[in-house]
């Protein structure tokens, strides 16, 4: 009797424990990207963003009249940059980057360019659908050096 009662509180633990364990890898985790930024030029730097390929199908791009698909119009309601002032900061799209190594980058779309400001605090948002609430967003300080690396935008609560 003592052993089934054992088992019995053994069993009740590690269903709590897989319901936790569950809950925690089924939460949000994050945007990811690869963000490069250049050399330092008069207080200022480049900064540029990859793209996944998958990234623009959650809500794809307009097109115009040719069926061409309008990407900058789309990196501008998807991507948000606000400097400490939270005045928003002008982002574009271009086909490549001197600045991220293509093995960071893995395989982008495209990139999202800026200048930024050397040692200033800003604000990144990714919009993954216009239509809906969900912001993931990355606070960062401008290093005063080249340097890439994979931050990880936090889901806006």
């Amino acid at each position: 009797m003592k052993g089934i009662i054992g088992l019995f509180v053994v069993g009740i633990i590690a269903c709590v424990a897989s319901v936790v364990i569950l809950g925690k890898t089924s939460e949000d985790q994050g945007y990811s990207t690869a963000v490069g930024f250049g050399e330092p030029y008069e207080g200022k730097t480049h900064l540029n963003l990859a793209v996944g390929m998958l990234t623009p199908r959650k809500d794809p791009p307009k097109s115009d009249a040719r069926g061409n698909p309008r990407w900058q119009e789309w990196v501008k309601d998807h991507y948000k940059l606000y400097d400490n002032n939270r005045q928003e900061v002008e982002v574009n799209q271009i086909g490549g980057s001197s600045i991220i190594p293509d093995h960071k980058a893995g395989n982008p779309e495209f990139f999202v360019a800026a200048t930024v400001n050397v040692g200033e605090t800003y604000t990144m948002e990714y919009i993954p659908v216009r239509k809906q609430k969900t912001r993931y967003v990355w606070k960062f300080t401008v290093p005063s050096a080249k340097k890439t690396e994979r931050p990880n935008f936090e889901l806006a609560k």
